[in-house]
């Protein structure tokens, strides 16, 4: 019970029988009957009306009880959805069966308040009842502490039912009651409980499609709607960034002529009749009839001559264009669209859906039949829907079909945890392309999704079960796995230490997906593509490294060398669509055109939210579906576009959006690529490694027979813990487990050179102003300054051992397998060259070749094989530390302390401290001086820096300070033996870690200080 005496009532008590119904105000009152879809077909526009009827209904919460005499009626709130002040656009009285509204103030009926916020006449306590919705015409309270609104009567009668509505235009979903009672009083002394909400139910948290905002309350009111949204965000195409086409002039067809700076460049009208009579020209050429069209284009270009503002023309216009697209006969695959409904994730980072995502239930899995009519066009308005898995009591999401379209793979995460004490996980599900025959296929303390089916009757999916925390922040990170069709043998494709996404099948049976990697590199860049054999074999870049996009959910587009990808950002999977043109360089930023240019991409932590993209899938080598929110009211539908511009919406539910179309149709099945493992090397857990000739990529720079040592390295991973529920740790104070504690020691600013030719790009959202950071010292040679905090590794770090390699450039060896391996190039003194910032892997069994380090693709491997080739594998000579994880502690301290320590002891000012004494940080001093003394070289780990590839001898130990002071005057009698020199050498070429774990700061000090105490 509420206690209503906190301000001040005196109350009768009364049996409680009433009604409320909340779903303006909170979902759970009405959220089965909203989402829970009947499983047979539907026409959309039936739905669509529903749904329109449903939302305006949901603008307010009716509170019915039974029918009583009264004077007095009295709102008591004691709780608002957000903890903030109440707010209440209108506050209505009915009689039991009335439709007439007895609060209004032209009745004589009289508002006051508990309070009201001071200084705002738009809400003032008049407002409860002058029959006036919105925002602009509300009270609001004074405070968030319990407050009262009330109604008093001409004089006393029968009421039924009291409707409070927040604000029914639906712009603003803060300030709703939340827990609140309804009281009676016939002399405003005593008073009565009708109705008592004491409890918080589940507040919907994102909104529905903006009713308000359609010209028309209909299907084609929509259609408007999104014609009218197409206006607007074409008429402010952004002109200041690198992809935008009134910047680069990139062709429709890769090898083309120019062609989107002069579309983009079109005032509105005229822009759609350009589009309209070239599409009537290709049509023409496929041998189309396309007489009709070209009358109606000639009318409307008529019409136009004398108003090209006017919008009745405009939507003439788009509405005959629609008309064409549709009779394309390549849009054959149309007819059969499978999807998934699902609110937006809106995530913090474009990795932590499963960590911190909204994940507010409803929708399920779809599919959607768009019929024809008799000039074989497509007539999405008399399309059915179909439900074939009700997800309305949690999240679905990412629906696939097998090849022959028989059966259906996808993940649903239900609201309630499935197992008592555990948190909820998505876990992939089958059924049939009927909704019949479900089947779950995982299960397990782990999130499983993203799924594709394989050629070889497998599926490829993420998933957490990799037990690895994504190392520059907090989440679980889920990678590439693959498992039967059933569900058995489910196996780890990727070893990657950082999240992936969205695979798919390439034609030639690779997959085709998205990773992450920051290999000493910043953050918030480099979710790039990569391909890889079904085994989990043979990962190699595809697009993307050294370029300033991130690039999800791509597909190839057949009949062409081109990806079809989202330009996403490091905070969530939203962007424009893009072709990449894969005849290019896999660094080339030229290959890339943004085909939604009405839509900015977005940097580093910035999100595309609004007028925006996600979930191509080419349906033809022109044509593509997607998922856009074509507002700012995170309301997704489905629509079909093209290469020239053209788009098209399909469908919307108004409640909930829709997401990750695609064909329901057999297609064809790639090659399964075999497997060609080799068993004895695969018993030691080991793969084998060859390059023809290390020389090739490296340049002029680095003359032959100066490298003589290939050091394997490893990213070491950040394991979660195992709890005593059974599940893994999902949550991390991430600064607080980094290998390095970086928010307390870090350096000055570090340069290197770069020949990528992007690095001067100046168009760029970023934190950092790039041309004030990158120089040209050289025709295409430029020097980059890491922006201005340099952090060194917060990852940890192993040396696994060196190799020597062959005089003519060759290498032969064997590593282990299932590890994050990267490669460096040493000199005859173990000073690095050359690092490989990008990560390699070896599945147990698995060989692996290259032709030369850091060499163009299209490189030709020498015509005779290297020597080394020929010769047995070399096995890792470890370092005299040994392979463990390097601990700068233990491996750096000592030589210090042998070497340093009696001079620079901290004594005498100006001197360098490098003794081992840790401060409060639990950071030696020497490790502290090295660093933000600038005396080390190192690759920044700080957020915001853009990847370039370093050219040789730019980093590292051969560009520290270090080396020069020891081998100058003052240091003569300094001699370190090989090992020690190694030891240093190898911290600084390993980015400069501290510790070799990521044991949580409060627990290193535990630790710390019992190590003390037994001392």
């Amino acid at each position: 019970m509420i206690i209503e005496r906190a301000i001040g009532m005196k109350l009768k008590k009364r049996p409680r029988i009433w009604q409320v119904v909340l779903v303006g105000l909170s979902l759970s009152a009405f959220s089965s009957q909203a989402w829970t879809r009947e499983s047979q077909p539907r026409l959309v526009t039936d739905e669509f009306q529903e749904s329109l009827e449903r939302i305006s209904a949901l603008k307010s919460a009716d509170i019915k009880f039974p029918p009583d005499k009264v004077r007095f009626v009295r709102l008591v709130i004691h709780k608002t959805n957000d903890k903030s002040p109440a707010g209440i656009d209108e506050l209505e009285i009915f009689a039991p069966a009335g439709k007439d509204n007895l609060a209004l103030a032209q009745r004589g009926a009289v508002a006051s308040a508990s309070s009201v916020i001071a200084g705002y006449a738009i809400h003032k306590v008049e407002h409860l009842n002058d029959g006036k919705y919105g925002n602009d015409h509300s009270w609001i309270a004074a405070t968030n502490k319990p407050e009262w609104v009330q109604i008093e009567l001409p004089q006393s009668t029968s009421i039924g039912s009291v409707v409070i509505t927040r604000d029914r235009t639906g712009k603003y979903t803060d300030r709703i009651p939340e827990v609140f009672e309804v009281l009676i009083s016939q002399d405003g002394n005593q008073w009565q409980s009708v109705v008592s909400r004491e409890k918080a139910e589940q507040v919907r948290q994102l909104p529905y499609l903006p009713i308000e905002r359609l010209p028309e309350k209909s299907w084609d009111g929509f259609l408007q709607y999104a014609f009218l949204r197409e206006r607007a965000t074409w008429s402010n195409i952004p002109a200041d960034d690198h992809l935008s086409p009134l910047v680069v002039n990139r062709p429709a067809q890769p090898g083309g002529a120019p062609y989107w700076n002069r579309i983009a460049s079109l005032a509105p009208l005229e822009r759609v009749l350009v589009l309209f009579e070239e599409m009537i020209e290709r049509l023409d050429d496929q041998g189309l009839d396309v007489a009709v069209e070209r009358r109606q284009a000639k009318d409307l270009r008529r019409l136009a001559n004398g108003d090209m503002d006017s919008t009745k023309l405009y939507l003439a216009a788009r509405r005959a264009k629609r008309q064409l697209f549709f009779r394309d006969p390549a849009l054959a695959l149309l007819d059969r669209i499978l999807f998934a409904k699902r609110h937006p994730f809106h995530e913090s980072h474009n990795y932590s859906e499963h960590f911190d995502g909204i994940l507010e239930p409803g929708g399920g899995i779809y599919v959607l039949n768009i019929p024809r009519d008799e000039q074989g066009r497509f007539r999405p308005e008399r399309a059915l829907i179909q439900q074939l898995f009700d997800g309305s009591e949690g999240v679905a999401r990412e629906p696939v079909s097998d090849f022959d379209a028989k059966t259906i793979y996808f993940a649903y995460r239900p609201d309630k945890p499935e197992v008592e004490g555990w948190d909820s996980y998505w876990h992939l599900y089958s059924m049939g392309a009927d909704g019949g025959n479900l089947r779950k296929l995982t299960k397990g303390p782990f999130h499983d999704f993203d799924a594709v089916c394989l050629p070889d009757g497998g599926l490829a999916f993420n998933s957490t079960r990799c037990k690895v925390r994504f190392l520059c922040w907090r989440p679980q990170a889920y990678v590439l796995h693959r498992m039967d069709a059933d569900g058995s043998n489910i196996t780890r494709l990727s070893h990657a230490n950082l999240t992936e996404w969205r695979p798919s099948v390439m034609q030639s049976g690779l997959i085709l997906w998205t990773r992450s990697e920051y290999l000493d590199k910043g953050a918030d860049y480099l979710h790039t593509l990569w391909s890889i054999r079904p085994d989990g074999t043979g990962p190699q870049l595809v697009f993307g490294n050294n370029t300033p996009n991130c690039y999800s959910q791509a597909h190839e587009v057949p009949g062409t060398k081109e990806l079809v990808c989202t330009l996403m950002s490091h905070g969530d999977h939203h962007g424009p669509i893009a072709l990449i043109d894969g005849s290019k360089d896999p660094f080339d930023v030229e290959a890339i055109t943004n085909i939604t240019p009405d839509t900015r991409p977005q940097y580093e932590m910035d999100r595309s939210y609004d007028d925006t993209f996600r979930d191509p899938y080419p349906i033809s080598r022109d044509h593509f579906l997607v998922t856009h929110n074509p507002d700012n009211q995170h309301s997704w539908g489905l629509y079909v576009i093209d290469r020239y511009g053209n788009r098209e919406w399909l469908y919307v539910d108004p409640e909930i959006s829709s997401k990750y179309p695609s064909p329901l149709r057999a297609r064809p099945r790639p090659p399964a690529l075999p497997s060609n493992l080799d068993e004895k090397i695969a018993q030691e857990g080991m793969g084998q490694f060859t390059v023809q000739d290390v020389y090739l990529g490296l340049g002029s720079t680095v003359p032959r027979g100066q490298a003589k040592y290939l050091r394997v390295a490893e990213e070491v991973p950040s394991h979660l813990q195992l709890l005593s529920s059974g599940q893994y740790r999902a949550d991390h104070s991430y600064i607080e487990v980094y290998a390095t504690p970086v928010y307390s020691v870090y350096g000055p600013p570090k340069s290197f050179e770069t020949r990528t030719p992007n690095a001067p790009l100046d168009m760029i959202r970023s934190f950092y102003n790039w041309p004030d950071l990158v120089s040209e010292v050289a025709p295409g040679l430029y020097r980059v300054q890491e922006g201005k905090k340099c952090w060194p590794s917060y990852v940890a770090k192993a040396s696994l051992g060196t190799v020597k390699i062959a005089e003519d450039g060759s290498v032969n060896f064997l590593a282990p397998a299932g590890k994050v391996l990267y490669f460096q190039l040493l000199d005859s003194q173990y000073n690095e060259l050359q690092r490989m910032r990008s990560v390699i892997q070896l599945q147990p069994g698995e060989r692996r070749s290259c032709v030369g380090c850091h060499e163009n693709r299209r490189t030709t491997p020498p015509p005779h094989a290297g020597s080394a080739l020929v010769k047995e594998p070399q096995r890792l000579t470890p370092p005299p530390w040994g392979t463990q994880a390097f601990d700068y502690q233990k491996i750096v301290q000592p030589v210090l302390n042998a070497n340093c320590v009696r001079c620079h002891d901290g004594s005498e000012s100006g001197r360098c401290d490098l003794r081992g004494t840790l401060d409060k940080n639990l950071v030696p001093a020497s490790y502290r001086t090295l660093i933000t003394g600038g005396w080390v070289h190192y690759f920044n780990f700080g957020y915001s820096m853009r990847p370039f590839k370093a050219e040789p001898l730019s980093f590292g130990t051969l560009k520290s300070h270090l080396w020069e002071v020891l081998a100058d005057k003052h240091h003569k009698e300094v001699k370190l033996n090989e090992a020690e020199m190694r030891a240093i050498k190898a911290w600084v070429d390993l980015n400069c870690p501290l510790w070799s774990d990521y044991i949580s700061y409060p627990e290193r000090k535990k630790l710390q200080a019992a190590n003390c105490s037994a001392n």
